[in-house]
C-alpha cells in the first residue's frame, strides 16, 4: 500500500505507521489508552502501543499481510479523532 495518504501526524517506515502522542499525566495516558482499545476491539484490529510518560506511541500494521492496509489507516482516523475529541486538550 502506499503511503501517500497516510492520517494527519502519522508516519511511515516500510511496513508500520506510527504516532506518539503527548499525554500530561501517566492517567490520561492510560485513559487514551483505554479508549484506543475499545476502537480496536470493536474493528478486531490491533495496534501495538507503547505508555512511555509522557507519551503514548501507537504502531499499526496488518500484521498477517505484513503491511499497511486500509485497516490500519482507517483506525488512524479513528484514533485521531478520538485524540482531538477528548484527550488534545
Amino acid at each position: 500500500m502506499s503511503h501517500e495518504h497516510i492520517p494527519d501526524g502519522w508516519q511511515a517506515t516500510e511496513k508500520t505507521i506510527h504516532r506518539t502522542f503527548p499525554t500530561a499525566t501517566f492517567v490520561r495516558g492510560v485513559a487514551f489508552i483505554t479508549a484506543i482499545r475499545d476502537l480496536a476491539e470493536g474493528v478486531n484490529h490491533h495496534p501495538d502501543i507503547i505508555l512511555t510518560y509522557p507519551t503514548v506511541i501507537v504502531t499499526l500494521t496488518t500484521h498477517d499481510e505484513g503491511m499497511v492496509t486500509m485497516k490500519d489507516m482507517a483506525l488512524a482516523e479513528q484514533i485521531n479523532r478520538i485524540w482531538a475529541e477528548q484527550f488534545s486538550a
